[in-house]
């Protein structure tokens, strides 16, 4: 998610360094929003900041300049039309609540956001619509988007088990959840607990967590579907290892669990991610059309949602390809 935000905010700026534009066209700020809502979270936060034509002065300088990146008196507020509620966010800068800003294009601090955290019992309802309504402190119209919540989803019992057979390399299991909502588009990654000790076999061992992604951007089939997923061959999960490793005769490493999350995405996230392939083919121009579902505005608020089956294992015999195959060996796994 902090690569398509950087990618949403940067094509913004170096489409306002177009070679089309007006050079003679008087100084003029565009509101630019990006927000990712997921019931899931405890604080929400969303980006508002300002894109510019300037005939004077260079996109790439402005974007250092904080001044010209923020709103003095912007009032940024989220509608919830299934309660009769409008919720002012905060201001706030992230870096002091633990978000730093990413070194790049832009400047890092302040690094604002605005915030919105509700209070028990009023938490973010599935299905529910949200309008967010930014007005910049002067007499310009409003900024406007829409978005729905994601709905809670469910895996599909025993897609995966609890032990996972990997014995064979070619051996497959399928990973399924029963889609709900309006969510359009997911991810799939595992994540692999394993110990490593450099000291010998009585430690101490040393925990490590490997991030495997197995799938990307997976559309839906139809919002008609009743069960969604995908398959991952065992030959993927060592090979994954073998090229996350180091081979090492010094370094034990021991196998511990495996826990498998899908993250949903809505459908304002699968049209950016389409308008994107749209025109990027062989025979293509090249030239990569904005995305946005913001009125008066431009950028992206969208919903996303998440499931996690923590605690997964693999069998004696999967075990024994990890540690002997020929794929993992050098790796110096043992029980």
């Amino acid at each position: 998610m902090k690569s398509l935000r950087f990618l949403v905010i940067l094509s913004l700026v170096l489409n306002a360094c177009s070679n089309e534009l007006d050079l003679t066209t008087t100084w003029k700020d565009i509101p630019i929003v990006y927000g990712i809502i997921s019931r899931q979270d405890t604080a929400h936060y969303l980006r508002i900041e300002k894109a510019f034509l300037d005939p004077k002065v260079n996109a790439f300088v402005l974007a250092k300049n904080p001044d010209s990146l923020y709103y003095d008196n912007a009032l940024v507020q989220i509608v919830r039309p299934s309660r009769n509620e409008t919720i002012t966010l905060q201001k706030v800068d992230a870096s002091l609540e633990g978000y730093g800003r990413d070194e790049g294009v832009f400047a890092t601090a302040p690094n604002y956001l605005y915030k919105m955290q509700l209070p028990r019992g009023a938490e973010l309802e599935s299905g529910e619509k949200l309008n967010l309504v930014v007005t910049r402190g002067d007499d310009s119209s409003p900024a406007r988007a829409t978005t729905t919540v994601l709905a809670d989803f469910t895996f599909i019992s025993g897609q995966p088990g609890d032990v996972i057979n990997w014995s064979e390399y070619q051996r497959d299991i399928r990973i399924s959840w029963r889609p709900e909502g309006e969510a359009a588009v997911y991810d799939v990654k595992f994540y692999i607990l394993i110990e490593e000790s450099s000291t010998g076999i009585n430690g101490p061992f040393v925990p490590k967590t490997l991030e495997w992604q197995v799938a990307t951007n997976f559309i839906r089939p139809s919002s008609n579907e009743q069960r969604v997923g995908i398959t991952v061959e065992g030959i993927a999960f060592y090979n994954f290892l073998k090229s996350s490793l180091e081979a090492s005769s010094s370094t034990i490493r021991r196998f511990k669990s495996l826990d498998v999350e899908v993250t949903a995405g809505g459908n304002e996230l699968l049209e950016y991610i389409n308008i994107r392939r749209a025109n990027t083919g062989i025979t293509s121009s090249q030239e990569i059309p904005t995305y946005s579902n913001v009125e008066g505005g431009l950028g992206l608020l969208s919903s996303k949602n998440r499931i996690l089956k923590t605690g997964l294992t693999i069998t004696s015999a999967s075990k024994d390809s990890l540690f002997d195959g020929v794929i993992t060996r050098d790796l110096n796994f043992r029980d």
